[in-house]
């Protein structure tokens, strides 16, 4: 009986020790775990506003860009269309410039 009880006390003990033992090793475990996802939500978070920094840059870019490139469309339009008038005036005076003679020359011929 009595060995039947230590052999039950040692198994007991051991059962218990291999019960503890599992739980630190499952606890460490998961604390390394935790440890680990904190760090990877951190450094995931500080990616993410990096890469939002990044995209308002290279939109405030192509803005700025698209700015430029209307100022230089615009100015170019406002210079072709000066270019139009002063033709299309220049035109105008030589075509009264011929009305004019051809008016003289009928008034002369009278």
């Amino acid at each position: 009986k009595v060995a039947t009880r230590l052999n039950l006390g040692e198994d007991l003990k051991l059962a218990y020790s291999l019960q503890e033992e599992e739980f630190r090793f499952y606890y460490s475990n998961n604390k390394e775990k935790y440890k680990n996802f904190i760090n990877d939500f951190k450094l995931s978070k500080k990616e993410q506003i990096i890469e939002l920094l990044k995209a308002e840059n290279e939109k405030v870019k192509i803005i700025n860009k698209d700015e430029q490139l209307a100022k230089e469309l615009s100015k170019k339009l406002e210079l072709e269309d000066n270019k139009q008038l002063i033709e299309q005036i220049n035109k105008d005076e030589e075509l009264a410039k011929e009305i004019a003679n051809i008016e003289y020359n009928i008034s002369i011929n009278k």
